[in-house]
């Protein structure tokens, strides 16, 4: 039994090196889900439901996973994100998809404790970050993180869920000091009731070491409404948000209406954690919210630039020129949030006949990200991170000989926080986590270059580049080498044994 098993594991792992050979083709996830349910199938249809023949399915295809060079993974880890939040997406609204979920998600649990569920991860929580912002959490996503859990290596997703509960919450406070404070007024001598309420304003993820970040977000009010305002509260560790994302003070660009109720939540929240004895932190507002419009009689679902963009269009008409200059973003990221506005059915539309197809609608117009420019980016920044954390890993292993992988993740910590990276090599700022510096070890374990002690597991070595000769009874004549690198194919029964690490004690 257990050597089929690792006969179909060798099947599988072969089939699937040739479907993802297709990696460069932009269906690339529809043709690796379509392989998975044909040879999980198959597996079934041969074996039935054994766990062993299972099991050997995803060492198959987590073998297949582990030979794809670095710059192909990233690359198919993004298109595997982007398939996923299509789907997720999709799914937000169908009745009876907890069974279609789980068919979804299935293929993409082999990624526990391989390489690729870093930069799986590192591209999931982008779009993650989308859909939490633009409808808010729902039981779906914890439903994906509960299957894909071990998937994520630094558990982003996780605390981004967890932050928008956090969030919530203080906003809760926030509203509760605001009747309080109202109250206070009411009670005092002389004083009268006011003419309108105001109560906070603004979606926002968060990425600076200021603190959260906050973007303004007003809801759809009716003609003598005060705006409805509300304030997420989002941590900078686990919310990915580009520095040009940032908006310096939204009184500049926002009217009264808008940017007052901002002021008394960030005043607020310096209150509350001067109570709590913490020091206070700022607050950096992007310009990441959403908000909803009254156009006519059309709703618009926007995001906050764009709205920014439409409440200086009730003036007069405005030159993207000006826009520029206004807020000192990139063309790029402008043009990008006027686009859906400029389209046929949008309300920037000067064609015939423009307003009565909006007449009535509830429009859309969120600018849909696509993070192909992020991750061509990103990819030599990623893969030179993971070179300099390589070559850190083999210098501080051939000066020791040997290490326990706690002491060995500690001594490249530090070094990286020291900026003590190596001769030549300088970065103005280099920041790892473990997880990184153990994504790292199981590559250089997966290529041959450190070997674990069979006795002591958690002990590492260094492999040198040229191995001693195995000793001979009979002489044999000097042989001269002019280049020696000696590499080891691995053998099948050591490649079912996959390298992995739980978190260190």
């Amino acid at each position: 039994m257990r050597g089929m098993a690792r006969c179909w594991r060798g099947v599988v792992q072969q089939q699937v090196g040739l479907g993802l050979g297709l990696l460069g083709a932009a269906d690339v996830a529809e043709r690796y889900c379509g392989l998975y349910r044909r040879l999980r199938g198959a597996t079934e249809e041969l074996f039935g439901q054994q766990a062993a023949f299972l099991g050997a399915l995803g060492r198959g295809f987590a073998g297949a996973l582990l030979q794809l060079p670095f710059l192909t993974a990233l690359h198919a880890s993004e298109r595997f994100a982007r398939y996923l939040d299509g789907k997720i997406q999709e799914l937000g609204g169908a009745a009876g998809s907890t069974g279609l979920l789980q068919q979804l998600l299935e293929p993409f649990v082999v990624f526990s404790g391989l390489e690729i569920a870093h930069t799986f991860e590192h591209f999931y929580r982008l779009y993650l970050g989308d859909r939490l912002l633009a409808q808010g959490p729902s039981w779906l996503e914890g439903a994906v993180l509960e299957q894909l859990g071990l998937c994520f290596p630094r558990r982003f997703p996780q605390q981004m869920l967890r932050d928008l509960a956090e969030s919530e919450e203080l906003q809760r406070r926030f509203r509760l000091f605001q009747l309080q404070e109202r109250d206070r007024r009411l009670l005092e001598p002389g004083a009268e009731s006011p003419e309108h309420e105001v109560s906070g304003a603004g979606w926002g993820p968060p990425c600076s070491p200021r603190g959260p970040e906050l973007p303004p977000c007003p809801r759809t009010q009716a003609p003598g409404e005060a705006a409805e305002v509300t304030v997420l509260a989002l941590s900078p560790r686990c919310w990915p948000v580009s520095p040009l994302c940032r908006m310096a003070e939204p009184g500049r660009f926002f009217p009264a209406a808008l940017s007052s109720p901002l002021g008394a939540f960030a005043a607020f929240c310096g209150q509350s954690q001067s109570w709590a004895g913490a020091r206070p932190r700022g607050l950096q507002w992007t310009w990441l919210g959403r908000a909803e419009l009254r156009f006519g009689a059309c709703v618009l679902h926007v995001s906050t630039l764009q709205m920014f963009v439409l409440l200086r269009f009730n003036g007069a008409e405005v030159a993207v020129e000006s826009l520029l200059q206004a807020t000192g973003l990139p063309a790029e990221l402008l043009q990008q949030a006027l686009a859906p506005l400029t389209e046929a059915r949008g309300p920037a539309d000067r064609g015939p006949g423009a307003s009565s197809r909006s007449s009535g609608r509830q429009l859309r117009l969120l600018p849909r990200q696509r993070y192909l420019r992020a991750e061509r980016a990103e990819s030599g920044a990623l893969e030179r991170k993971r070179n300099v954390l390589c070559c850190l890993l083999s210098r501080i292993l051939k000066a020791e000989k040997r290490l326990h992988i706690d002491n060995l993740v500690f001594r490249v910590l530090a070094a990286c926080q020291k900026g003590e990276l190596g001769p030549g090599l300088q970065f103005p700022s280099f920041c790892c986590h473990s997880v990184d510096v153990l994504s790292c070890v199981l590559h250089l374990l997966n290529q041959g270059y450190l070997r674990r002690q069979e006795e002591r597991p958690h002990v590492l070595e260094y492999v040198p580049d040229e191995s001693p000769a195995p000793p001979s009874s009979q002489a044999q004549p000097p042989v001269a080498f002019q280049t020696v690198e000696i590499k080891t194919a691995p053998s099948p029964a050591a490649a079912e044994r996959r390298q992995t690490f739980s978190t260190f004690r």
